[in-house]
């Protein structure tokens, strides 16, 4: 007995809509139980990733060959007196452009749309919100 009477309580709760008996939610506005759901559109914003290959360039100086000079360098053993020393004198030789290729990672917002369930009411047109059970 007690099952079948558990059975009919659960059954009539979840059959019953939820803008009817005692669940209704009333309208803010004009008080009524006339609530609609209702679809409606509203604007959004989704963002989403843009991944780009950018090249960047780079200019270099490539070394040239060096080439042997005599140099005339005081010594230090003997004040005044000087020697001559060899000395290798590095050149440049061209400029060359470098690239480098590289990712780039952005978010980009992009406007778009989606639709919401919204509560009506029927009487004055009154938007009163998502619709809750038991309110």
């Amino acid at each position: 007995m007690r099952i079948l009477i558990a059975t009919l309580i659960i059954g009539t709760s979840i059959a019953l809509p939820c803008t009817a008996g005692l669940f209704s939610q009333r309208c803010s506005q004009c008080g009524c139980q006339q609530l609609e759901k209702v679809c409606r559109v509203v604007p959004d914003v989704k963002k989403f990733t843009q991944t780009k290959f950018v090249v960047e360039c780079e200019e270099i100086c490539l070394p040239g060959k060096s080439h042997c000079t005599q140099r005339m360098v005081a010594e230090n053993c003997a004040p005044g007196e000087q020697r001559s020393e060899k000395v290798q004198e590095p050149t440049c030789d061209r400029i060359v452009t470098k690239k480098k290729l590289k990712k780039v990672t952005t978010t980009v917002d992009k406007p778009g749309w989606k639709c919401v369930v919204d509560t009506v009411c029927t009487q004055c047109g009154c938007q009163c919100g998502t619709a809750n059970c038991g309110k």
